[in-house]
């Protein structure tokens, strides 16, 4: 009797100790997933510099942004110039996104904005990545799900895991979740792209050429102001008009407005290169040249009317083709008439077809 009552002990004992065993797992494992980590260890990254970013959609629906030179550029379409300062915004933050895995097994990811159309896949990889092959050189991948209701981050999933995390970072604030259009989210649309070094910190001289008549500069130039014109506002610069061998001082605002509508004007459309010999690059009807920090300049040539009516320029910075409107062109190729210091009109406050007819120029 006193056998069998040690016996019954001894499994009493050893079942308490294995369910304890399986409780402390089961605790440890929920500590595991509760701890706060990064997607990715600085050990994981270390000396794998990234030169590709890709991003696809819930629908399928491919982007392909790629660093050549110190510039990014769209390589999926047209090899436009992109935003590079978002994009080193979304690599950093997924360098740096901490979070806590929030289910390890989901019955419907879904929920959580995984798996539907405005899903996005993000990975970032090396220079030797392959655009036909999404694992190639491999950094890192996730799923970007639906924001956090309520705080800061969004769910996320490394891809090929089903574990989804919470984030304390929003990928998609940067890429959107909206339905994907023709174009890619992440195009620089400025004539004059954010990544030309000339831009910062500041545009210096705008030289304007028409064919057949003289060349004009707008100079910005520094002044020296008294405490008096300091404490009221008194810009401590000033534009000079340098037009047929003589200076004036031009009007601060029109010139102004003029060089901050030159660095925002946006084109319609990336042409295909090949078309270049036949728009009239050669012989330009204007051209546009823009000095500032960098040592080279930027140049804006004005070629003649594309097959669908509008106007071509070719920028000499991004070697690529664009579509203005036509009603843009004394926009961006004005007459030096404009910045007198007398001139009580500034056509870069208005819209386009209000600008009046001393500005316009003839077509080709």
């Amino acid at each position: 009797m006193l056998l069998r009552a040690g016996i019954l002990l001894g499994l009493l004992l050893a079942l308490l100790s294995v369910d304890r065993s399986q409780r402390d797992a089961a605790a440890e494992r929920r500590a595991v997933a509760l701890r706060v980590r990064t997607l990715i260890s600085p050990e994981a990254r270390e000396g794998r510099p990234v030169a590709v970013v890709r991003v696809q959609d819930g629908n399928g629906r491919v982007e392909i942004y790629g660093r050549q030179q110190g510039q990014w550029n769209c390589l999926s379409w047209r090899g436009a110039p992109a935003l590079g300062e978002k994009l080193e915004q979304l690599i950093l933050g997924l360098y740096e996104a901490q979070g806590v895995v929030l289910s390890e097994h989901p019955e419907h990811p879904q929920d959580y904005g995984l798996d539907v159309g405005a899903m996005r896949t993000v990975s970032l990889h090396g220079p030797a990545m392959k655009p036909t092959d999404p694992s190639s050189d491999l950094v890192l991948a996730i799923d970007v799900g639906a924001p956090v209701v309520g705080a800061e981050g969004c769910y996320a999933r490394i891809r090929g895991e089903s574990a989804i995390w919470t984030i304390d970072n929003d990928p998609g604030a940067v890429l959107g979740r909206e339905p994907a259009g023709v174009r890619p989210v992440l195009l620089d649309q400025a004539l004059v792209p954010a990544n030309w070094p000339g831009a910062s910190p500041r545009l210096k001289t705008l030289s304007v050429a028409h064919a057949g008549q003289d060349e004009f500069d707008l100079e910005m130039r520094q002044r020296e102001l008294s405490p008096e014109q300091a404490m009221s506002g008194v810009p401590g610069f000033e534009w000079i008009l340098e037009y047929g061998g003589s200076e004036q001082v031009a009007s601060t605002g029109i010139a102004t407005a003029y060089a901050n509508h030159v660095l925002t004007a946006p084109w319609v459309d990336v042409l295909d290169p090949a078309l270049a010999p036949s728009l009239g690059f050669e012989t330009p009807r204007a051209q546009l040249t823009l000095y500032g920090g960098g040592p080279d300049p930027c140049r804006l040539i004005l070629g003649g009317r594309t097959p669908s009516g509008r106007s071509a320029v070719l920028n000499t910075f991004s070697r690529l083709v664009f579509e203005i409107e036509p009603a843009s062109e004394p926009l961006l190729f004005p007459q030096a008439e404009a910045f007198s210091a007398d001139a009580l009109v500034n056509p870069w406050e208005k819209p386009a077809q209000a600008v009046p007819a001393p500005f316009a120029l003839p077509p080709k």
